[in-house]
């Protein structure tokens, strides 16, 4: 059973004597303390093809991110990069990354700006090659991937997964 509070506040108007009670949910309360900027349901591509997923806008329109909390990176595919890097500013660090599919591959990073629900978000990514991982998602669910957000884009830009309603969000 859940049980929601409710707080009464009590103040009197300038104007006469005349008390107004203002009534608020605990949940509106801390989503209005909180300040929550962005907030998006994963339950619709969850139930589609049981994986989270959101979809960019603006320069790099609908470019499908898996949402993936064990990635220590994250991730540009390689046909995306190559479809869009003038987009990308590239960093130039090379490094050595387990890719999906296990295997260790050397990449290199760059710099992406996208945007999501109306703000603009910049992070660096890993430029991976992993067409078969990407096949094999797309064979058994029907949607291409072409990144994953992980830990580091979390962190970066304060995006919080709420796994009990679905949704991920972000607060100021």
């Amino acid at each position: 059973m859940i049980i929601k509070l409710i707080m009464i506040f009590k103040y009197d108007l300038i104007i006469g004597n005349k008390s107004v009670f203002i009534i608020f949910g605990l949940e509106e309360i801390i989503n209005k303390l909180n300040l929550i900027i962005m907030e998006f349901p994963l339950a619709f591509g969850i139930e589609k093809t049981g994986l989270p997923l959101i979809l960019s806008s603006g320069k790099l329109q609908n470019i499908c991110f898996l949402i993936d909390t064990g990635a220590s990176h994250n991730y540009i595919f390689n046909y995306v990069y190559e479809h869009f890097k003038d987009e990308f500013t590239v960093l130039g660090d090379k490094q050595q990354l387990m890719g999906i599919e296990g295997n260790y591959k050397e990449v290199f990073t760059i710099e992406a700006t996208f945007g999501f629900e109306g703000t603009d978000y910049t992070s660096v990514f890993s430029v991976l090659e992993a067409d078969k991982a990407v096949m094999q998602v797309f064979e058994e669910t029907g949607v291409q991937i072409h990144g994953v957000l992980g830990i580091p884009f979390f962190i970066e830009n304060k995006w919080v997964i709420d796994f009990e309603q679905l949704k991920v969000y972000c607060r100021e």
